[in-house]
């Protein structure tokens, strides 16, 4: 429906055709499914110009359009009718069998596939002889419908109450039709005394009836907590006058008690002499001696649809029931086949993955408000987001990485031993794992990756860090200023008897190193400084290097027993130390052991945030320290491989297949490939900061569609801003 001032000779227009009308007709004879309403008739028609109304995709619909013209305005008004009748329930097709007969169906599929068993060799087939197999014995069976059974008798439905309540109905209806018939209302009154006191001696009866045979099953204290949990009552717990004490208890009782410690004398020389036997155990049920998939095996069948009850039906009919009458089946069982032939031919084909792949372009299109005629590779660059495959790959690897850092010795062996030796003896799946790791190039650096556990070792009380909020943003300081008020802030930290620690870290590309300032005081004027600089591994992010410093600073002063302030200049650091789960596990559990053996021996540990290169003195100091520990090549530190840097590469090589594909596209010749690669060179636009529509305009210059880039090139068509030809564009 619109208001397209169309003027077209073969559309009912007497003047001359104009663009719109060209566009129209045009649209209508290329478009099979539109179809106007009112009988192909224009709805309005003023000085020659026509609008209509056209249904898309409804060509079985009859449309009646009609205009309202009982407005207060120079405009109309268009009231389109769509007539949709509902349509017939579909029956669900459900294939069940009752009880009785579950027996008859196992022998009747047992026998079926002991005589065809050899004869299939893929899932397909095997499923679809198995369910015709179903089928026909369910429909063999199947008797005429069961009528409904009675509704089990209460007091409501005794016959003396239904009769007394019909009389009463009778009564109703004669004083309804006459009420001035007094005597029909005296027996009303009366019929519905009695229908009271009648209901009272008949929930009695059936009271005490119920009651009766509870008491032949269960005690009335037993039926009396029931009614209660039904009624949602409960009885309230005794409240421990010191919950938080309680709870601190019961963790040190569960510390010991989990511990190996904690076991019995006779129990821990029972578990180190059998340690071995353990170890030998585990390494036979891990490591595979052949190179198949292991089978699903019929106990792990029946685990796995144990709990299933026999629900709504999928698309093939079968119940709960008779699955689990089938798997009952000893021997050949055709569903533990159907599962291992599945289970053996997975495999993720563009064919297969083709269904995901158009979901994920027609988001995109919603996302960036595109037609269909946008480019797929030009999408994907701007929302950073890769194929299907790719991602498949990306979330593949990210969790064997995880899981490497996590601790898996078994699988990190299986990997190492297949990496080292292709003819090693593993599963096919440690192939597949094998061969992606090394088509993103992470091999390496999964076998040597950190192993961190996800959460710190625990502790009774978290560690004292100070982290002042700022009331701007630090860019929007002058660093004179914030530089006063945190000297202001330091000189009021004790001076006697203290240690004043400054740590740093620095990066430059994959070399990273730290450094660290001690100041030992024995009074404010009486002290001793103390500098340490280390090269660190290669691959470390900045935090870690933080870690890294925090951890050479414990260990230095761990044997001074004294209280110990660390000025920090990284807040990322600080909340590692604070962290639940801690990218860096590693190094905050072996800064929790230092700061526990200083706590031990009487001393204070605290941290505290101070800003960087605003001028505070000793933290430029453990700065300069830090950047001079990156000149030193005279010590092989090695490479550290940590979960953060394997996930960063992994993201490195899928931004990288998002870009191969913009590039081929631009290679073979694709006019707005290669607009958007001009763009993104030049111009940068982060979409959220402002309103929707400026999103949708920069989007389109961005992504290069014809008219705003192709048809402002013409010197005919100015700027609306400036008034200048060729200046509707991205870089104006």
């Amino acid at each position: 429906m619109g208001d397209f001032n169309a003027r077209h000779r073969e559309l009912g227009s007497h003047h001359t055709n104009n663009a719109n009308g060209v566009r129209w007709k045009a649209f209508l004879d290329a478009t099979e499914v539109a179809v106007l309403t009112g009988n192909n008739l224009p709805t309005h028609v003023q000085g020659g110009r026509l609008d209509y109304v056209v249904t898309l995709n409804m060509p079985t619909y009859t449309v009646v359009t009609s205009l309202v013209r009982n407005l207060l305005s120079d405009h109309f008004a268009l009231e389109t009718t769509i007539p949709i009748g509902s349509t017939a329930p579909a029956n669900r097709k459900r294939l069940d069998v009752p009880t009785a007969r579950l027996g008859q169906l196992t022998a009747y599929v047992e026998a079926w596939y002991s005589a065809t068993r050899d004869t299939y060799t893929d899932a397909d087939s095997l499923y679809g002889s198995l369910t015709d197999i179903i089928e026909d014995f369910v429909e063999g069976t199947r008797g005429p419908t069961q009528s409904n059974k009675p509704c089990q008798r209460t007091y409501a439905r005794d016959p003396r109450i239904v009769n007394c309540q019909q009389t009463l109905a009778t009564y109703q209806r004669q004083w309804q039709k006459n009420p001035g018939d007094h005597e029909a209302r005296e027996a009303m009154v009366v019929v519905a005394r009695h229908l009271t006191e009648l209901r009272q001696e008949v929930r009695k009866i059936y009271w005490n009836d119920f009651l009766a045979k509870v008491r032949q099953t269960k005690s009335l204290q037993e039926v009396w907590q029931h009614v209660n949990q039904v009624r949602g009552k409960k009885r309230r717990p005794t409240c421990t006058p010191d919950p938080a004490a309680k709870a601190q208890e019961l963790m040190y009782d569960w510390k010991g008690a989990s511990s190996l410690s904690g076991l019995p004398r006779h129990h821990q020389e029972e578990l180190a002499n059998q340690r071995q036997r353990r170890r030998d155990l585990v390494h036979q049920n891990v490591i595979l001696e052949d190179d198949t998939c292991v089978a699903i095996t019929h106990d792990e069948l029946l685990y796995a649809v144990k709990r299933g009850k026999s629900t709504a039906p999928g698309k093939d009919g079968l119940t709960y029931n008779v699955l689990n009458a089938i798997i009952a089946i000893k021997g050949n069982n055709p569903i533990v086949d159907l599962l291992n032939m599945s289970y053996n031919s997975v495999q993720f084909s563009m064919t297969q993955l083709r269904p995901l792949e158009l979901i994920q372009n027609e988001a995109m299109r919603i996302i960036l408000g595109c037609p269909r005629t946008a480019k797929i590779e030009v999408l994907r660059a701007e929302l950073d987001m890769p194929s299907i495959v790719f991602r498949i790959q990306e979330i593949a690897c990210r969790a064997t990485s995880r899981l490497l850092c996590s601790g898996a010795p078994s699988f990190k062996q299986n990997l190492t031993y297949l990496h080292h030796n292709p003819r090693y003896p593993v599963t096919p799946f440690v192939k597949k794992i094998v061969s992606l790791l090394r088509s993103v190039g992470i091999m390496e650096e999964c076998l040597g990756v950190i192993t961190s556990p996800r959460q710190p070792t625990w502790r009774p009380h978290r560690v004292s860090v100070d982290i002042e909020k700022l009331t701007q943003r630090k860019s929007e300081w002058i660093p004179q200023v914030l530089r006063n008020h945190f000297l202001l802030k330091l000189s009021q930290y004790s001076h006697r008897q203290v240690i004043h620690i400054y740590c740093d870290g620095s990066v430059d590309g994959s070399k990273s190193g730290c450094g660290v300032f001690i100041r030992d005081y024995t009074t404010p004027d009486q002290y001793t400084d103390t500098e340490v600089t280390r090269r660190l591994p290669h691959h470390l992010s900045s935090t870690r290097a933080e870690l890294y410093a925090i951890l050479q600073a414990l260990h230095t002063v761990i044997a001074l027993n004294k209280d110990v302030y660390i000025f920090v200049d990284s807040q990322a650091a600080l909340y590692e130390l604070l962290s639940t789960s801690p990218c860096d596990c590693d190094l905050v559990n072996k800064c929790f052991v230092a700061i526990d053996g200083l706590e031990q021996s009487g001393a204070r540990v605290q941290f505290v945030w101070i800003p960087s290169h605003v001028g505070i003195k000793f933290n430029e100091r453990a700065d300069f320290l830090a950047r001079q520990a990156l000149q030193d090549d005279t010590v092989d530190p090695g490479a550290e491989y940590t979960l953060g840097y394997i996930r960063n590469k992994i993201k490195t090589y899928v931004s990288n297949t998002i870009t191969d594909q913009l590039e081929h596209c631009c290679i073979i010749g694709s006019t707005s490939s290669r607009h958007y690669v001009d763009i993104i060179h030049n111009s940068h636009h982060t979409y959220g900061r402002h309103s929707a529509l400026y999103d949708v305009t920069a989007m389109r210059l961005r992504l290069g569609y014809k008219y705003y880039w192709e048809v402002s090139g013409s010197p005919a068509v100015s700027c609306t801003l400036c008034h200048q030809p060729r200046g509707h564009s991205l870089k104006h």
